[in-house]
């Protein structure tokens, strides 16, 4: 056996956005809930995308 040490790997960097499911997943709702709120311009979408992207900072903004 060797006395080398392991080291821990880096910690993975803060997500700064997240797909339909995936927000809907963070916020415990269906993917028909997040799509109502983006409608109705209470969850701010990255635009540009075929898909819905919804930055981290607005699920955290929802949640508050």
């Amino acid at each position: 056996m060797s006395d080398e040490q392991l080291t821990p790997a880096p910690p993975k960097p803060a997500r700064l956005a997240y797909n339909l499911s995936e927000s809907a997943e963070q916020l415990g709702i269906s993917t028909a809930s997040v799509r109502r709120l983006v409608l109705r311009g209470r969850l701010r979408r990255v635009t540009g995308f075929r898909h819905i992207i919804i930055p981290a900072s607005e699920l955290r903004k929802l949640v508050g």
